[in-house]
């Protein structure tokens, strides 16, 4: 399987920059700045890709190969219905996991403990309250501009 590259930073048209740049020279500094902090939002803005479908459907073995993980600690595969709590993926330099509760508690966990919060096998009908799990990583198939979400499967 080829492995899926993700876009590496946002493009931002040279015009854009030359009107900031004679917006600079003209003194109009405000306007400048405005077109200036509109570049740096675009810039900041994330790619979402939510994987949706049916239940036992490969949602998260897709993910796990997006991210280029050669395993399922970070997007676990059972044989029950895997996916139970949304789980958004971000690129880091560190791993890192948070389980955000549905009453606003927070809590930072493993990558060993995801299983424990997002599948029916550690947390039967989302018991727990789980509102979501967000992973970072340096994971090989993933670039900083873009999120990756993994559903609990419909029906």
């Amino acid at each position: 399987m080829s492995q899926l590259r993700m876009r590496t930073e946002p493009i931002v048209p040279s015009w854009i920059s030359g009107i900031q740049r004679q917006l600079v020279e003209f003194g109009e500094d405000q306007e400048a700045a405005t077109i200036h902090q509109a570049i740096e939002q675009y810039r900041g803005q994330r790619l979402t890709l939510a994987v949706l479908g049916k239940a036992k459907r490969g949602k998260s073995t897709l993910l796990n190969a997006l991210l280029g993980r050669r395993d399922d600690l970070v997007a676990p595969v059972d044989r029950l219905p895997a996916s139970n709590a949304i789980t958004r993926f971000h690129w880091a330099k560190q791993e890192s996991a948070l389980v955000v509760f549905r009453d606003g508690r927070q809590l930072s966990i493993g990558f060993s403990q995801i299983r424990d919060f997002v599948t029916e096998e550690g947390n039967r009908d989302n018991r727990k309250q789980v509102d979501v799990v967000h992973v970072s990583g340096p994971f090989s198939g993933q670039d900083q501009f873009t999120e990756l979400v993994d559903t609990p499967g419909a029906g």
